[in-house]
């Protein structure tokens, strides 16, 4: 099972559950957004980027559809990776939001 993160947007803001993505050696290595919120869209490229670069993070993300984007996490190092998830109106307004990964280093 992968870690899954909701990503939707209240208020004009974009809202992630949880805030901090828990990542164990149970999650596979895969991190899965899932786009909840009607008339808004992920990005087809750059919707999740990593604000520094890691080694644990080897590939960008993919954005897999207008909902759903997913990161590979070798989770080797425990810490915590400040991230930027964006998304789209259908209007073409771009919001953002830097929530994080919590690995714990259980990784292969």
């Amino acid at each position: 099972m992968s870690s899954q993160v909701d990503v939707s947007v209240k208020d004009g803001k974009i809202v992630c559950d949880p805030e901090l993505a828990p990542v164990t050696a149970a999650s596979k290595n895969l991190v899965s957004f899932r786009l909840t919120t009607p008339g808004y869209a992920f990005p087809s490229k750059g919707a999740v980027v990593l604000r520094q670069p890691s080694p644990d993070f080897p590939d960008p993300a993919v954005t897999v559809g207008p909902d759903t984007v997913t990161l590979r996490d070798l989770n080797q190092t425990k810490g915590v990776y400040a991230y930027t998830v964006k998304v789209v109106s259908a209007g073409g307004e771009e919001l953002q939001h830097d929530p994080g990964i919590g690995n714990d280093g259980g990784g292969p």
